[in-house]
């Protein structure tokens, strides 16, 4: 997706606002603190009660308790994220190595990925 969103000159942020945008005004609202839900998927908020959805989500989410008992837990994994802004100018070797494309280097299970967005920006993930 990344070569594609580079070549149109759109970044990937832009590219995933797109889907939202396109939706309907309220077909997806933020920032609604569910309380419960019960077995006949009434969803319990602070602000009333509400039927006929599609999707609840979120890892603590009330919902997912009748799915599955299991809570989320700590897998041991970890990783670490950062941008260089301005790659170019500011880290010009990186910017060179990624040349607007994705580097991908894995060792001993160990993931080094970067990806340069449309901004100029370098994305490091490790």
């Amino acid at each position: 997706m990344s070569k594609i969103a580079d070549s149109l000159g759109i970044g990937r942020a832009q590219l995933r606002a797109m889907p939202l945008t396109s939706l309907p005004a309220g077909v997806i609202r933020w920032d609604h603190r569910l309380r419960s839900m019960d077995d006949i998927h009434r969803l319990r908020f602070e602000h009333g009660i509400e039927e006929g959805f599609d999707l609840v989500d979120g890892a603590w989410s009330k919902a997912r308790l009748l799915l599955s008992q299991e809570k989320p837990f700590y897998s041991g994994l970890c990783g670490y994220s950062l941008s260089v802004l301005d790659a170019k100018e500011k880290a010009p070797a990186a910017s060179q190595l990624v040349n607007r494309e994705s580097v991908f280097a894995f060792s001993d299970g160990k993931p080094f990925v970067d990806q340069q967005f449309s901004d100029g920006s370098i994305n490091v993930s490790v």
